[in-house]
């Protein structure tokens, strides 16, 4: 081979794996993993991300689903109702392959709550003698940990939320109300028990609810009205945004007057610009000056920093 074949060659590998790179795997939220527990007698949704038009096919045992990826690469499939049994493999497989192992299919419950459903079996009474005695494969944790808040619904939960079997090493970390429910039922149905931990202590019932909770119930529209504000893209954020924006723009204007104004300027007309009281002008004209005249003062960002304030007309350490 010749030097300018070697060259043609070199380049026609590099642009096909960098055609191979840029597709993007295909990938599923974080509480899909090997070990998990698939709710029985009811259709099996599955779903994720790839890349947009991508073909993904769907495989639980002898079940088979197939879908194609949106222009926004997301995906879903649902898989026929299961019986309850297993361990199966679920596998999905799209630009790439995803394989989880000993999946079974059974009873999955949400534990939520506060602190009565976060204590672990560790906690509990006779713990030593519990834990000891805690074999059962056939019931699973999925423990949603680390605490994280939003402001919105997310797609996906932590990387290091995973599902857990039941044993003596992994049972003292379970929730112990979900754990003796879970043995309970186990002994009583047969199948297998999955639960899905998803507590925290001292936790108000509001950021639980949705909004189209709030949204039912005229009453609470104070909470709605609130959940909105969180929303870039809902009117009531955009709104509050822009008079926020008009505001500030109105304050650092009359910062800058009361600061840069060599004639002088009253707090009178500072309140009626800004909307506030005169004496609350009054306040703000004396605090600002002293920032500025001590040199405290950023004229570019608008920052003050004091350690004094005004009370009755003298100033004060603080």
């Amino acid at each position: 081979m010749n030097s300018k074949s070697l060259i043609v060659t070199v380049l026609v590998a590099s642009c096909l794996l960098a055609t191979l790179a840029a597709r993007a795997e295909v990938r599923l939220p974080h509480v899909f993993g090997s070990h998990m527990v698939l709710q029985r007698e009811m259709p099996i949704p599955v779903w994720g991300w790839g890349d947009p038009g991508e073909k993904v096919e769907v495989r639980l045992g002898d079940s088979v689903a197939g879908t194609t990826a949106g222009a926004d690469g997301a995906w879903r499939a649902d898989l026929p109702a299961q019986k309850a049994g297993g361990p199966f493999k679920l596998v999905v497989t799209g630009s790439s392959t995803v394989t989880f192992d000993d999946v079974l299919v059974g009873e999955v419950w949400i534990c939520s709550g506060q602190s009565n459903m976060e204590f672990t079996v560790g906690g509990t009474m006779n713990a030593q003698d519990e834990i000891a005695h805690a074999n059962y494969p056939q019931i699973r944790q999925f423990h949603v940990a680390p605490y994280t808040t939003a402001g919105s619904p997310q797609s996906d939960v932590v990387p290091q939320s995973t599902w857990e079997v039941c044993t003596p090493a992994t049972v003292p970390g379970f929730t112990a109300c979900g754990y003796f429910m879970a043995r309970d039922l186990l002994n009583e149905l047969k199948v297998p028990i999955g639960l899905i931990n998803s507590s925290w202590g001292g936790t108000l019932i509001e950021p639980w609810t949705p909004p189209v909770g709030f949204a039912q119930v005229p009453s609470l529209d104070g909470f709605t009205k609130q959940i909105q504000l969180t929303q870039p893209t809902s009117p009531a954020y955009k709104q509050a945004l822009g008079d926020y924006l008009t505001s500030l723009d109105k304050w650092l204007a009359a910062a800058w007057l009361i600061c840069n104004c060599k004639n002088g300027i009253s707090s009178y007309e500072i309140g009626r610009d800004l909307g506030i009281s005169q004496k609350s002008a009054w306040h703000m004209m004396h605090r600002l000056r002293f920032a500025f005249h001590h040199g405290n003062f950023n004229k570019l960002s608008g920052q003050i920093e004091a350690d004094e304030t005004f009370i009755g007309g003298k100033a004060r350490n603080m």
